[in-house]
């Protein structure tokens, strides 16, 4: 009789990975991203796109509601992971995730794909038009700006001589694009660098790796890979003259000093009770923009955090953003960031997807379930732009200019303005980590 064997699903750089812990039951055969997109004299569009296959868009709400999920969903998870590492600087892409958890779902039925499809915020909606509308949305994704890098990549691989559904594999290499390879997972020496460079490959070098030999197990069968790479510069790079050091409060009170980068320029710029909140376009179109929030020193990241939510980040982004000169002080600062997101998930009522009855029989026919989900990131923010991967494996007055010097912790995000699509978020609470 066989041991139960696990499956391994990853996706991300982000790199998100699902560990495919996914496992076979006792007594089966083995398996195995110009401020022109925030507009001032109009609302920002938050994702009422519809993006066709051949990467074109049309003013309609047919993407809308996915866009929008994949916003709810990353905002909803990036809070659960706060809460529980509010001392790190955090850095997740909810774009990856999305794409590696909907190349899953649509190889789970019944419960399974129900409770995967509620986590993601697409409970009700057709899998076929998630896909196509994914498909699409990578292809525009990667076809911006012409200055803006953004690269994304999907593969699946499977044990070697092992049972797996030709309809599942033929969709994610058709809607995902993904590579399909097998692989022996038995012998985990030769298969983590096999995996480990396909990762560094399409991240370039920026996580070069996913994956331990140690963390395939004797029954792991399978392995669901999402990639994403980000470079840009700044369409008002900085000028490293201007770069000194400056006290940067800590949420304890501490003060450590850190190099802050700065500028006076017009920005698109807004601000509340809460925060003030900057726009800094990348490239040369400006359709892709750091947005950084940074809450007032009364109110604090926590407070601020606890606000957050995908009805209030749409309201915050349609509302009144102007241009107004800004001098402008960033921190450089780096993140390398992991998370295994097995007990997150679970408690956002996944759990099934990591049980003996997840019912993934569209993938293949052989009962396993998901053992591990992985999601590794990086980003760079230095005087000339922004650097960024993940794998899953988802701003005038005549009184001078307004001051927005982030000497204290924030947060940030990275947001395509013309699909409302959230590529990156995170919270910077300490640029010396």
């Amino acid at each position: 009789m066989d041991a139960v064997r696990p499956i391994a699903l990853l996706g991300a750089v982000a790199i998100s990975i699902v560990l495919g812990g996914m496992a076979r039951l006792e007594g089966s055969k083995p398996l195995f991203d110009q401020i022109s997109a925030i507009n001032m004299s109009e609302p920002t569009p938050v994702g009422a796109w519809d993006i066709t296959l051949d990467g074109a868009l049309e003013n309609t709400v047919v993407t809308k509601p996915i866009i929008a999920a994949n916003t709810r969903f990353g905002i909803k998870l990036f809070s659960q992971i706060y809460q529980q590492e509010k001392a790190k600087n955090i850095f997740i892409s909810p774009l990856s995730l999305t794409l590696a958890l909907q190349m899953l779902n649509g190889g789970a039925t019944g419960a399974t794909h129900e409770a995967i499809a509620s986590v993601l915020e697409t409970p009700g909606m057709e899998q076929e038009q998630i896909d196509s509308t994914l498909s699409a949305l990578q292809t525009y994704l990667q076809e911006r700006d012409s200055e803006v890098e953004l690269a994304i990549a999907n593969s699946f691989w499977r044990q070697q001589g092992d049972s797996f559904n030709s309809n599942f594999i033929q969709r994610i290499e058709t809607c995902y694009q993904a590579l399909s390879r097998e692989i022996d997972f038995s012998n985990p020496a030769t298969a983590a660098p096999l995996i480990n460079g396909w990762v560094g490959q399409e991240t370039r070098q920026k996580i070069d790796h996913i994956l331990e030999p140690h963390e395939i197990m004797s029954g792991t069968v399978a392995l669901l890979v999402n990639a994403i790479y980000f470079k840009s510069a700044w369409l008002s790079p900085f000028s490293e003259a201007d770069t000194r050091e400056h006290p940067f409060v800590l949420a304890d009170g501490q003060i450590q000093p850190h190099p802050l980068m700065f500028q006076t320029q017009e920005f698109a710029y807004y601000e509340n009770a809460l925060f003030q909140a900057i726009a800094l376009p990348y490239g040369n179109t400006a359709e892709v923009n750091l947005y950084i929030f940074l809450p007032k020193s009364e109110v604090g990241l926590d407070s601020f955090l606890e606000k957050l939510n995908s009805e209030n980040w749409n309201l915050w982004l349609k509302d009144y953003w102007e241009h107004k000169p800004i001098k402008l002080g960033l921190p450089r600062f780096k993140i390398e960031y992991e998370i295994e997101l097995k007990d997150l998930l679970t408690a956002m009522n996944m759990g099934i997807a990591f049980s003996p009855q997840a019912d993934f029989s569209s993938i293949t026919p052989e009962p396993f379930w998901i053992s591990k989900i992985k999601h590794k990131t990086f980003v760079e923010v230095n005087e000339e732009g922004t650097e960024a991967s993940a794998v899953t494996g988802i701003l005038g007055t005549r009184s001078g200019p307004v001051e927005m010097i982030m000497d204290r912790p924030f947060f940030f995000a990275i947001r395509d303005d013309t699909t409302g699509t959230l590529l990156f978020m995170g919270t910077l609470v300490n640029p010396t980590l």
